[in-house]
């Protein structure tokens, strides 16, 4: 192969803007992945059987997480009657309903991210909005997913934070810090199934949450930062982490799936025991703590989130 002979798109300079990313990563999909590290493949039949449907139900596990996640992302929003409204509010009103958010799920993580550039296809503050909502289903669609099996319990752990970047294209990569900021919070500072959010971040939407700016542009951002912030709240060790059972995303639920979030909660409570004696992960610590967090989660149900 001929690498001088390889066309590699290019642009004068760079498109930045700045970019807030979250890294959820899946705890335990290490210990999920020995299991099936068979070597030499099995020739008896029921080890062979075994081997299969490991395989076919962790599989299954992934793609149910990502295909939720995937749809809680692209459902559109239901159309609202705006005739009684001006003209020029109808179209910044249905400019403000667009928003693109990137969705790039791993083998053992997911990473999703939104520009801060607003465009005519794009409204920033409510891209950050689906982004922590988003990463709150995902991580009570985990919960749900071991609610009869603790097996099936594959905590996500991660960070959000914020920094400069581009979507390099046609590739549709994002290059930016900003995911290594995140990660860096999932490894060293998250510490158990929970999301900790960079000050830099919890900066950014408290000063979009409290500006004076008039209008009604500004007023509908300065909303959506407060929705923001009710996703968020000061852990006791001081760090900043996503209320993913809050009143962030429980505001925003019909009652029937607030009711079902509440019945994960419960059906929780009754397999912390047998989580923290039975789930396959080498830092069984770490999961009675994991456990400890969501079964105090409905508490934090009538919190007013991060002030």
């Amino acid at each position: 192969m001929d690498i001088e002979s390889i066309e590699v798109p290019s642009k004068a300079s760079p498109v930045l803007s700045y970019w807030v990313v979250a890294f959820l990563d899946l705890l335990g999909y290490e210990s999920a992945l020995a299991r099936m590290d068979v070597f030499p493949f099995p020739e008896d039949p029921v080890a062979y059987g075994k081997v299969v449907a490991a395989f076919a139900r962790d599989v299954k596990l992934r793609r149910r997480l990502f295909g939720l996640v995937n749809e809680f992302l692209s459902e559109k929003a239901p159309p609202v009657d705006l005739s009684h409204l001006s003209i020029d509010v109808q179209k910044a009103a249905e400019k403000w309903r667009k928003v693109e958010v990137l969705n790039v799920p791993g083998a053992d993580h997911w990473v999703v991210g939104c520009s801060l550039a607003p465009s005519d296809t794009h409204s920033p503050m409510r891209a950050v909005l689906e982004l922590v909502s988003a990463a709150s289903a995902a991580m009570i669609i985990q919960l749900a997913q071991g609610a009869d099996d603790p097996d099936d319990t594959l905590p996500l752990r991660g960070g959000i934070d914020i920094a400069l970047g581009e979507l390099v294209q046609p590739e549709n990569f994002l290059y930016s810090p900003a995911l290594t900021r995140a990660y860096k919070l999932e490894r060293d500072r998250a510490l158990y199934a929970r999301s900790i959010i960079g000050e830099r971040f919890v900066g950014f939407i408290k000063s979009a949450a409290n500006d004076e700016e008039p209008g009604v542009e500004a007023n509908y951002n300065r909303e959506l930062a407060k929705a923001v912030m009710r996703f968020l709240f000061r852990d006791k060790d001081g760090l900043v982490a996503l209320d993913f059972m809050g009143p962030g995303l429980h505001n925003g639920l019909d009652e029937e799936f607030a009711t079902e979030i509440a019945t994960c909660v419960v059906i929780r409570k009754r397999c912390t025991l047998k989580v923290a004696r039975e789930w396959p992960f080498r830092h069984r610590s770490e999961i009675r703590l994991a456990a400890r967090l969501h079964a105090t989660s409905a508490i934090r149900l009538g919190s007013k989130g991060l002030t």
